[in-house]
């Protein structure tokens, strides 16, 4: 007879144990949704406050425009809301204003601060007609347009007459040579020497090509046939010819013809 009653006993402990355990896990699962339901909360008055509207901000500039312009163009960011601020809208807005602009950055610090990074555009080449002197940047995109005559220490680009020009833009071209093709061969002779600097580049002729740099070596391209070879024949007599290229000496390095290649040291030639 003791037998059943110890039975019911221990049935009846852990019976107990059982509801203990589900009272405990019940009461951790309520919490847990209270918790959530708290940080909702708490995030939806935050927002509604509005932690994510900017009280302070700064401009780093790096063009030359004055940093009262540049603010002005960027316009007040005081009070907006980081979420609502349509930052392509603004970088087209300022860069349609300030040509020297190349592209805006903006750096968000929780929870009140930004700064804003102004990357400028480098005047790299000019082209002088007939109505002004053209300006462009590394990227051939045009940036200003100065009055007829005025002086530029930049490569002096010489361009054929069948082109458009837009202001932020490369030039285009009819019939004759994408600017894509200038910025591709500009960049592979600056590869075969680094060392020197472009003071004239002409792409009047696009089947007459030429390149001259540091003043004394030029390099008579022809068309962009056959570039590879071109290229490398180019780069060979440079290498060759460095030993002897001291002082004042000039080096003329033809490739126009891709079967009569040739090189002329102290050669004779109009900058």
């Amino acid at each position: 007879m003791k037998k059943p009653k110890k039975e019911k006993l221990k049935r009846e402990k852990q019976q107990k144990r059982e509801l203990i355990t589900d009272h405990h896990a019940s009461s951790a699962s309520g919490i847990c949704l209270v918790l959530s339901a708290v940080c909702m909360i708490v995030a939806i008055v935050m927002l509604a406050r509005g932690p994510y509207k900017i009280k302070d901000y700064e401009i780093e500039n790096g063009t030359d425009y004055p940093i009262e312009t540049v603010s002005e163009a960027i316009g007040d960011l005081h009070g907006q809301s980081y979420l609502s601020i349509d930052f392509e809208a603004i970088s087209a807005d300022v860069i349609a204003k300030l040509p020297y602009v190349r592209s805006l950055e903006f750096d968000y610090s929780f929870p009140f601060h930004m700064t804003v990074r102004v990357l400028p555009e480098i005047p790299t080449y000019y082209y002088s007609g007939e109505d002004g002197v053209y300006v462009f940047t590394d990227e051939l995109k045009l940036v200003e347009v100065k009055a007829a005559g005025s002086q530029c220490n930049l490569i002096k680009l010489v361009l054929p007459e069948d082109m458009t020009l837009e202001m932020k833009k490369a030039p285009s071209f009819e019939l004759s040579i994408t600017a894509e093709d200038m910025l591709a061969l500009i960049n592979d002779v600056a590869k075969i020497k680094p060392d020197s600097k472009f003071t004239l580049i002409d792409f009047s002729d696009p089947y007459y090509i030429k390149l001259i740099m540091d003043e004394r070596y030029l390099i008579c391209f022809g068309d962009l046939s056959e570039k590879k070879d071109k290229l490398e024949y180019v780069g060979i007599i440079f290498e060759e010819c460095a030993p002897k290229l001291f002082s004042d000496r000039t080096l003329r390095i033809d490739v126009s013809v891709p079967g009569r290649k040739s090189y002329t040291l102290d050669a004779i030639f109009n900058h």
